[in-house]
């Protein structure tokens, strides 16, 4: 799963550090470039999302399915 993860989030960016390699660029350029920043902001909001996707809908799910229905007699 975090395989999937990796490869979703920043498989996007892939092809831009990829062109960057084949010019040759030096790798402290690679590495101080906006670009890398960018990557990393949206790995982090990324897994944060889909770590906290589950337990929310999962809480909320059980909220609206443990509500009783107006007027429904109380054990």
């Amino acid at each position: 799963m975090a395989a999937t993860l990796i490869l979703a989030v920043f498989g996007g960016s892939l092809g831009a550090w990829v062109l960057d390699y084949v010019y040759d660029l030096p790798l402290l350029q690679l590495m101080n470039s906006n670009g890398l920043d960018i990557v990393i902001m949206q790995g982090l909001s990324g897994g944060i999302g889909v770590i906290l996707t589950v337990p929310l809908a999962a809480f909320s799910a059980a909220r609206l399915l443990s509500r009783k229905a107006p007027g429904a007699p109380r054990p």
